[in-house]
């Protein structure tokens, strides 16, 4: 793992690992993602842990987290890359390339069939 800064970072190859520092002082992290193509400043991503489908807001993010707190289901997407967006110039990234980037792949992918397996029973 290596920490880099956002220059560097958008000079990395699709498939990095990476999570964004939050608190340079605290050494915090953000959420696991996996970097897609680099689009000018900006890049794709795929977070490990995926997005709730019906979150269009982060009121409607709280709402989803309140409800699974109360025990109910939600449904996450693995499957939709996003734009980061943020464009934060002095932005630090804990960075690194996993070789078995296929394997992240077969485990998101058994996580969806898990899900749909609790969704459906």
């Amino acid at each position: 793992m290596n920490i880099v800064d956002r220059q560097t970072f958008l000079l990395l190859p699709a498939g990095t690992v990476y999570a964004k520092g939050t608190d340079a002082q605290a050494g915090g992290l953000g959420a696991v993602c996996i970097k897609g193509e680099t689009v000018g400043t900006d890049w794709y991503e795929q977070r490990l842990i995926g997005e709730f489908t019906e979150v269009d807001s982060e009121e409607s993010r709280i709402e989803a987290m309140v409800a699974m707190r109360r025990g109910e289901s939600r449904t996450l997407d693995f499957e939709t890359p996003r734009r980061d967006g943020l464009f934060k110039a002095d932005q630090l990234f804990a960075a690194t390339r996993v070789r078995g980037a296929a394997k992240i792949d077969a485990i998101r992918k058994h996580d969806i069939e898990a899900q749909a397996a609790v969704s459906s029973g």
